[in-house]
């Protein structure tokens, strides 16, 4: 901000000393005046993203640097009575000196720390700078995870260079059993890449009027698969419930708001719009006149709720993730759908795989969606990590879709369509979008079916019944087999009833 005041300032004032007008204004009196009026507005803008020390050093180099300005202009407009060579050699002095004075470029950093069990945030007490404790993490269940011996520690104005001694140093601290960077992760933004689509209607087998645009909803036999469940007799045991966990969902939508429940009242909003998106294809009211259809039949199968996760921009911190997938196990959920991620490896990541851990300890199934980046999923969170389902996207000639990770090396790797998806939007109406995003709430809706149908489902079952009964892409190596509904529901079905 400095740097730039300045160059702007000199630049200005070296075209008003050279006007007519201002030719008998001395320019050292103008440049002290100059100083005076930048320090004071670059001193305010800047002084509250420092501690004291930090402040004292930023002042003084600015100060400095200030103070060049005069002897600049001495340079720039050739003023006779100074020479032009002192000139420059002055300034130039200066602004070394106030370089070696700068404070070095910080930024805030957190980390979340594990202590050992009992332990309280006095184990860091001899850890000196600007810093905020709290504990993070506070699941139900205790006895099923140590999430709860979790801290996190918070620096302000740390220097960049500075953050890899920090956490080899909390490390070192007596009484802590881990440390990792609270990493910033974001939606798994949409792609306005072109991709083939075909439409075809899916004969209206519901009165929702966009049913005929909804080519994924066909490309997965939704409409067989209603048909079986109606042939069959089918009930559900009970609705089983998704969380999303995104940017919040738009709960007073049309198409949402008779399906939703409520776990946290701030979720049921989004400004962004993409968590509104994926819970439209999970559980949007199903023959009701209004928009899409789901996989929520006859409104009977799956009710949903939102936990925000991400903010308005679609970043979120893992603590805020890791949270959301506690408060949504101990809320009750039987799937949930994570339309989110970022580059990581389950290595560098241990506190994320104790929040799965956790999931899979309630027998809660996660769903996350692969990724947009055409690499491998096995290079992103939480996408990577065993017992997650990763979900690749196709298009609709069974192509996987140019953008799509594959998942031929993570655990739980399948494919959905995530082309031109049509769904809910937080104006209120309906949009379309591509990505892995759009893919993942397709299996979650899925799971969600199949689990109200069999509450006790494991993952490992209601995964194996997903693949066994899918069908091949054009590149079913690196997507997966795209899922198909009713092969799914009657392969449940035979062994419910077997």
């Amino acid at each position: 901000m400095l740097e730039l005041l300045l160059i702007l300032s000199i630049a200005i004032s070296s075209i008003v000393l050279t006007s007519s007008p201002t030719k008998s204004i001395k320019p050292f009196y103008w440049g002290m005046l100059l100083v005076l009026g930048t320090g004071i507005s670059t001193i305010i803008l800047s002084s509250s993203d420092y501690g004291v020390m930090e402040k004292m050093t930023f002042v003084s180099a600015s100060v400095l640097q200030l103070l060049a300005v005069p002897f600049i202009l001495f340079y720039l407009i050739k003023e006779k009575s100074f020479p032009r060579f002192l000139s420059i050699l002055i300034a130039t002095a200066l602004l070394m000196l106030a370089n070696d004075l700068s404070p070095e470029d910080t930024v805030d950093h957190s980390f979340l720390v594990q202590v050992e069990e009992g332990l309280t945030k006095d184990v860091f007490e001899s850890i000196e700078g600007d810093l905020h404790i709290e504990e993070v993490f506070f699941p139900k269940s205790t006895d099923l995870t140590d999430l709860d011996d979790y801290f996190l520690l918070e620096y302000h104005s740390i220097a960049k260079d500075q953050i890899a001694k920090k956490r080899k140093s909390l490390g070192r601290l007596k009484g802590v059993v881990y440390v990792e960077d609270n990493d910033v992760l974001s939606l798994v933004k949409p792609v306005g890449k072109n991709e083939s689509l075909r439409l075809k209607s899916l004969n209206t087998f519901t009165n929702d009027p966009l049913v005929v645009e909804q080519w994924g909803m066909e490309a997965i036999r939704l409409r067989e698969a209603y048909d079986l469940v109606n042939k069959l007799g089918i009930e559900p045991k009970r609705k089983a419930k998704v969380v999303v966990l995104d940017t919040g969902v738009k709960g007073d939508h049309e198409d949402l708001r008779d399906n939703v429940f409520e776990i946290d009242k701030k979720s049921l909003a989004d400004k962004n719009g993409h968590g509104t998106h994926c819970a439209g294809t999970i559980a949007a009211g199903f023959n009701n006149g209004k928009g899409i259809v789901s996989f929520n039949f006859d409104n009977a199968f799956i009710e949903f709720s939102s936990i925000k996760v991400l903010g308005d921009s679609g970043r979120g911190t893992e603590r805020r993730i890791l949270n959301g997938i506690i408060k949504a196990v101990d809320a009750g959920a039987d799937v949930i759908s994570m339309s989110l991620g970022g580059l990581g490896s389950p290595a560098k990541h241990r506190t994320y795989q104790k929040a799965i851990e956790y999931a899979k300890a309630n027998n809660v199934i996660i769903v996350s969606a692969a990724g947009n980046s055409d690499a491998n999923a096995k290079k992103f969170l939480p996408t990577a990590l065993d017992y997650v389902v990763s979900v690749s996207a196709i298009d609709s000639e069974l192509n996987k879709a140019s953008f799509s990770n594959r998942v031929d090396e993570v655990q739980f790797g399948i494919a959905a369509p995530g082309v031109q998806i049509i769904s809910t939007d937080e104006t209120g109406k309906y949009k379309r979008a591509n990505g892995t995003s759009m893919a993942a709430p397709f299996v979650s809706g899925a799971m969600a079916l199949l689990r109200s149908i069999d509450p006790e489902l494991s993952v490992d079952k209601a995964y194996e019944i997903l693949q066994e009964s899918g069908k091949n892409t054009n590149d079913s190596y690196q997507t997966g087999k795209l899922i198909q509904m009713d092969s799914a529901i009657q392969l449940l079905y035979d062994r419910l009833n077997s």
